[in-house]
């Protein structure tokens, strides 16, 4: 059964909420973190060696740019060019040997959007598989209730709001949101948190962004913030989620580049990645300055949150407020 499939959480992928996923795992692992994880290590077993790329094609008589594909992590491997390559670099330690093969295995099992394959483009695919195997995530939004905590109905609202000029240029149920992510991808994006091991999830939300309704019919909305509230309060959800509220008078929303979510994994030879979501794409960098930059800007805003502790009040005043009508909320007239 392929990693996918085995690690496919029980039940409808576009159910609201979210699941208790476990105890942390040893490490941070899949088939893209595993092709990552063995690439940093041949590379770093060549370098030591003092052999080219032409070299390591050699041993396993392929070419350069199969060396090349393996080493930066976006190739599945074979166990036979795994053992000849650690032949070539004389690494002789059991230990190390066996657990390259252990990756190696892995590293040919399908992804966890492979069943999605058609609906994703590569680059995408390969993105949001990174985020499924990260062991924490850092989310930062200020314009809608995250992705990953979205309920069913909010992120279908979401989507169908797309409609410029009031113009039905197509159908709400194909529709894509940002990222150029479908219905389909988005709920298995979301169905990532019910994993047994799912990635640890810090998400600080601006206050604006939970005024903000998606459809016409309040119940959208109030039902999204009561979600908001079920994980915030729940004792098992808090030890995998934390949910802080950003005041919209925050002076660290002024430097925000806008959402963005910081990638980290278990794993040395992993680096952490930051992602930003345009209209149609999903941007990644793992480029030091922009790391810092965007790690900076989590920590100050962070800071100016309130409270995790705090975040069921603030919910229930959000909460309140709506119930009391859209202007007394914040939230502005259709």
């Amino acid at each position: 059964m392929s990693y996918a499939h085995a690690h496919e959480p029980s039940g409808d992928l576009a159910a609201t909420g979210v699941q208790a996923p476990g105890p942390d795992p040893v490490m941070a692992a899949g088939p893209t973190v595993a092709r990552i994880r063995i690439g940093a290590f041949m590379q770093r077993m060549r370098k030591q060696a003092a052999l080219s790329g032409e070299d390591a094609a050699r041993a396993i008589g392929g070419s350069a740019p199969k060396i090349s594909k393996i080493e930066n992590g976006r190739n599945a491997v074979l166990d036979k060019d795994v053992t000849a390559l650690l032949d070539l670099y004389q690494v002789t330690d059991a230990q190390v040997r066996e657990e390259m093969l252990a990756l190696a295995k892995l590293s040919r099992q399908d992804d966890w959007y492979a069943p999605l394959s058609k609906k994703v483009t590569v680059n995408s695919r390969y993105l949001l598989a990174l985020e499924a195997e990260a062991s924490l995530l850092s989310v930062f939004e200020q314009g809608a209730v995250p992705t990953l905590l979205q309920t069913d109905r909010y992120a279908r609202a979401v989507t169908a709001s797309l409609n410029p000029g009031g113009q039905t240029w197509r159908p709400a149920g194909s529709r894509n949101w940002r990222g150029g992510l479908g219905i389909e991808v988005l709920a298995r994006r979301r169905g990532l948190l019910k994993l047994p091991h799912s990635p640890r999830l810090w998400v600080l939300i601006q206050r604006a962004a939970l005024t903000r309704s998606p459809s016409e019919d309040p119940a959208v909305l109030g039902n999204q913030l009561a979600e908001l509230r079920r994980i915030a309060t729940s004792r098992e959800m808090q030890r995998r989620i934390t949910i802080q509220i950003v005041p919209d008078s925050a002076g660290a929303l002024l430097s925000a580049p806008g959402p963005f979510t910081v990638l980290k994994f278990g794993h040395p030879d992993v680096p952490s990645v930051v992602l930003t979501e345009a209209m149609t794409t999903i941007r990644s960098s793992t480029a030091p300055g922009e790391l810092d930059h965007h790690k900076m800007i989590f920590n100050g805003l962070a800071i100016e949150a309130i409270n995790p502790r705090e975040t069921p009040d603030a919910l229930d005043q959000i909460i309140g407020q709506l119930a009391s009508g859209p202007a007394s909320a914040g939230i502005p007239g259709r």
